[in-house]
């Protein structure tokens, strides 16, 4: 079965590159609806129990609610995986991967107003870093 082909009119990388990285995203998506195991990660109980009470339903009704929060979570960290790689594609920038140390991205040529190597942390949410981290 023949796909159509598009282009997306971006000449800063391929539209191969593109698309994988799209169908890297929709995959780890797939995967974490299809293969979702909530016990994976500890639930605690006190905060399952005060949360379904403060949602006015049972234990037993909080549990899609769970698993619909950990499979979001599962989304917005392949989206935030989905921008590092493709920043990590643009000229001169390189993603150091999902566990490429202390920053997600890297840029040692000259760059921005002062002409200066500069370091980049990925993230989906405002001021999501640690006042510790932001030193």
């Amino acid at each position: 079965m023949s796909h159509p082909s598009y282009s997306y009119g971006i000449d800063f990388f391929s539209d191969d590159v593109l698309e994988g990285a799209v169908s890297r995203l929709l995959a780890r998506v797939d995967a974490a609806r299809q293969n979702h195991d909530i016990h994976k990660n500890v639930i605690d109980p006190f905060a399952a129990l005060f949360e379904a009470t403060h949602m006015r339903i049972s234990i037993e009704d909080w549990f899609p609610v769970e698993i619909q929060r950990q499979i979001n979570k599962s989304l917005t960290n392949a989206v935030g995986d989905f921008h590092q790689e493709l920043i990590g594609k643009l000229p001169g920038w390189n993603s150091t991967g999902k566990s490429g140390g202390v920053v997600d991205l890297e840029h040692f040529g000259p760059f921005g107003a002062n002409g200066k190597p500069a370091m980049a942390e990925v993230k989906n949410k405002f001021n999501t870093m640690s006042s510790k981290t932001q030193e």
